[in-house]
C-alpha cells in the first residue's frame, strides 16, 4: 500500500465517523488498525523504515481530542514540537490541556532550550486557561513565566474620563438656518435681476424655496408662495419682468411650475401679465404661463356651472357630474348650502348606487 494512501486513512479518521456507520463499528475497527497497539509501520521501497505518521498529520489528530488519535499524534514528540502544536491556532480545549500535560512531562533541560518568547508564552497560557484548558504549572515555572494580572473585578467597566478636546472652528458643524418668508424677495431679485441683495447660498437657498412653495401649494397656500407671488406679482408690471424670467429659464421654470397648481386669482393674473409679454417669445416658461392660463379658465369654467335655487334631482345630478375632481368639493357645498336636504338624499343615494354599478369607471 502507498504511503499516502496510509495518510488519507489516518486523515479520514480525523474527520470522525460515517453517518451511515451508526454503532461507529466500522470506525472504531479502522481506528484499532491505523493507530491501535499493532498499527502498521511504514516502509520505503529500499526497505527503510518510513515516517508513517509527519508532523501535519500528527496536528490534525491532536486537533481531532478523540483520545486514541490525540494519544497517537503525542506520542513520542519532542518538546519543540509540543510548543509549537500549543501555538497553533483552531486546538480543541482538550487537546491543549493534553498538550500543557505532555510538556509538564518533558524533562526540564529539554524545556529550557526552547528559545521561546517569555511575554508571548505567558499571554498565551492566560488565554488557554481562561478557556478552559489545565496543565501547564511546571512548564511555566521552569521557563519562569510571569503569571499574569487581571484588574480588579470592580474596575473592569469602569468609564475612562478622556479630556476634552479644544473647539476646532474648521470642524464644528454649521447648522443650516431654514428660509424665512421675508428672504423670498431678496433671493429672487438677486436670482432675476442681479441685485445682489441676498446673502448666502443661492442655489441651496433657492432650492429650498422651491421646496417650501411645493408644500405651501399641496397645503392649499402658505406664506412662502404667498411671498413668492407677490414677488412675482412686482415683476409683471415692469416692462422687462417677462424677459428676466426667461434669461433664467433654469431657474424660473421650477418655481412657476411649483405654483401651477395654485390655482388663486392673483397667480392667474400674475401668468396673464407675464404671458402677455411673451407673445413673441417661446420655451419652457412660457408653456408653463400658457399651461396656467388654461387650468385657470378651465377651473373657472367650472365653477361657472349653473345651479338653479330649487333644482330638481336630475338638474343636481347633471351638475355634479359635470363637475371635475379639483371643483367637487366646492360644487357640493354650494348645492349643500342652497338645495333641499331631501333633494340630496335623493342625489347622492343615486350617485352611489352609479358608482356601484361601475358608471363612473368607464368614463
Amino acid at each position: 500500500m502507498h504511503l499516502m494512501l496510509a495518510h488519507a486513512y489516518v486523515k479520514l479518521l480525523c474527520i470522525g465517523p460515517s453517518m451511515y456507520d451508526t454503532n461507529q463499528e466500522m470506525y472504531s475497527w479502522l481506528m484499532s488498525v491505523w493507530v491501535g497497539s499493532e498499527a502498521p509501520v511504514a516502509y520505503t521501497a529500499a526497505g527503510a523504515e518510513a515516517c508513517l505518521l509527519p508532523d501535519w498529520l500528527r496536528l490534525h489528530m491532536v486537533r481531532s481530542a478523540r483520545q486514541p488519535l490525540l494519544e497517537a499524534g503525542m506520542r513520542a514528540l519532542p518538546a519543540p514540537k509540543l510548543a509549537l502544536f500549543i501555538q497553533t491556532f483552531g486546538m480543541p480545549v482538550q487537546a491543549m490541556s493534553a498538550l500543557l500535560s505532555a510538556l509538564d512531562a518533558c524533562p526540564a533541560g529539554a524545556l529550557s532550550r526552547l528559545g521561546v518568547e517569555r511575554g508571548y508564552m505567558s499571554q498565551l497560557l492566560g488565554v488557554q486557561r481562561a478557556r478552559g484548558a489545565t496543565g501547564g504549572h511546571a512548564f511555566a515555572a521552569t521557563l519562569r513565566l510571569t503569571p499574569l494580572t487581571y484588574p480588579p473585578d470592580d474596575k473592569l467597566f469602569v468609564k475612562e474620563e478622556l479630556p476634552m478636546e479644544p473647539e476646532d472652528d474648521w470642524g464644528s458643524c454649521v447648522v443650516p438656518v431654514p428660509l424665512q418668508p421675508d428672504q423670498v424677495s431678496p433671493l429672487l431679485s438677486t436670482v432675476f435681476l442681479a441685485a445682489n441683495s441676498f446673502h448666502g447660498d443661492i442655489d441651496s437657498a433657492f432650492s429650498e424655496l422651491i421646496a417650501l412653495v411645493t408644500a405651501d401649494v399641496k397645503a392649499g397656500g402658505g406664506a412662502m408662495s404667498g411671498a413668492a407671488v407677490v414677488w412675482l406679482r412686482g415683476l409683471a408690471g415692469t416692462a422687462a419682468g417677462a424677459a428676466a424670467l426667461v434669461r433664467r429659464t433654469a431657474h424660473a421654470a421650477p418655481l412657476l411650475r411649483a405654483l401651477l397648481p395654485h390655482r388663486t386669482p392673483a397667480v392667474m393674473q400674475v401668468a396673464d401679465t407675464l404671458l402677455m409679454q411673451c407673445k413673441l417669445l417661446a420655451g419652457p416658461v412660457v408653456d408653463v404661463l400658457r399651461s396656467m392660463m388654461q387650468s385657470g379658465a378651465a377651473v373657472k369654467r367650472e365653477l361657472d356651472i349653473h345651479v338653479p335655487p330649487h333644482a330638481n334631482k336630475m338638474q343636481l345630478i347633471a351638475a355634479l357630474e359635470a363637475a371635475s375632481p379639483s371643483t367637487l368639493e366646492a360644487l357640493g357645498n354650494r348645492i349643500i348650502s342652497s338645495q333641499d336636504t331631501r333633494v340630496i338624499v335623493d342625489v347622492i343615494t343615486h350617485i352611489l348606487e352609479k358608482s356601484q354599478d361601475g358608471h363612473y369607471e368607464c368614463k
